[in-house]
């Protein structure tokens, strides 16, 4: 038995002795080529476990969720099989044109995603932070303010085999701001996001 025969042994391949495709020899003496089939199958293996599983989540979006357009960062617990808990910090812009001049805010929020499901996953964003910028006018000045409140948004969020999600929802906000009497404290909310778990 040469050093091929034990190799193709220790591989499991069973081949005639007078029948050997010139492929099959080449696989065998390439090491290279069966350690990389081995490390990509143990790669796609890894990555469609971590899907599923607990680690670091970026994501970038708008929403409450962002404070406006940004980037939130995160970690993702799994409790149970198909539910799926990710507390998050987020930052980013809110646009508005005081005196017609087009003028950007910073915002901030944190919450607590929770999602049920594997690939197709309902979805519950609760979270708080800076929800809008309003302008005000006094005495012929115009004033902004940054107002803050809770939003719970409820939707579909979808993940890859390779970690990747997309969400998106909607939902009541209710401003804890101290409300002027011409806007309600309560608005309309929605969110959509792209993330990726690592």
């Amino acid at each position: 038995m040469d050093a091929c025969d034990r190799r193709r042994n220790l591989w499991g391949f069973r081949l005639s002795q007078h029948v050997e495709p010139a492929f099959v020899r080449w696989i065998c003496y390439n090491g290279v080529v069966r350690v990389s089939l081995v490390v990509i199958f143990v790669s796609f293996v890894a990555l469609d476990a971590r899907a599923d599983g607990s680690g670091f989540t970026v994501a970038a979006g708008a929403g409450p969720a962002f404070g406006g357009v940004g980037v939130s960062v995160g970690v993702t617990f799994m409790p149970a099989e198909i539910v799926h808990l990710a507390p998050y910090v987020g930052g980013g812009m809110t646009f508005i044109s005081p005196n017609d001049d087009l003028a950007v805010w910073g915002g901030a929020a944190g919450g607590l995603v929770t999602s049920l499901g594997r690939r197709h996953r309902l979805m519950l964003d609760v979270s708080f932070g800076s929800t809008q910028m309003q302008r005000l006018t006094f005495y012929g000045y115009d004033m902004v303010r940054r107002t803050w409140g809770v939003s719970a948004l409820l939707g579909y969020e979808f993940a890859t085999s390779t970690g990747f999600t997309v969400r998106a929802g909607i939902g009541p906000q209710l401003q804890v701001t101290p409300p002027t009497p011409e806007i309600s404290p309560w608005s309309l909310a929605s969110v959509i996001a792209v993330g990726k778990t690592f």
